[in-house]
């Protein structure tokens, strides 16, 4: 349970770190247990690929300090 608690909290302060960071063009479109989706302008892909990595690992580092944050991000192009 304080697992679980944990990384609930986790990724709502990344969520909020998204929130304030992404790029106005920027939409939020999903977020499921330790994923969170968003859709850009395919100039930004890698600006905002790179900002919501960061945005996890900080939401991540603030509850869980002990343990190494690895993600992974997945690119996928719209058609």
């Amino acid at each position: 349970w304080p697992i679980q608690t944990s990384c609930s909290e986790a990724l709502l302060a990344s969520l909020n770190y998204l929130m304030v960071k992404k790029d106005s063009r920027t939409k939020l479109i999903n977020s499921i247990h330790d994923e969170i989706w968003i859709e850009t302008d395919a100039s930004m892909v890698s600006q905002e690929a790179y900002m919501l990595f960061s945005c996890m690992q900080q939401g991540f580092q603030k509850y869980i300090k002990t343990v190494k944050f690895d993600g992974e991000i997945k690119i996928i192009e719209r058609t």
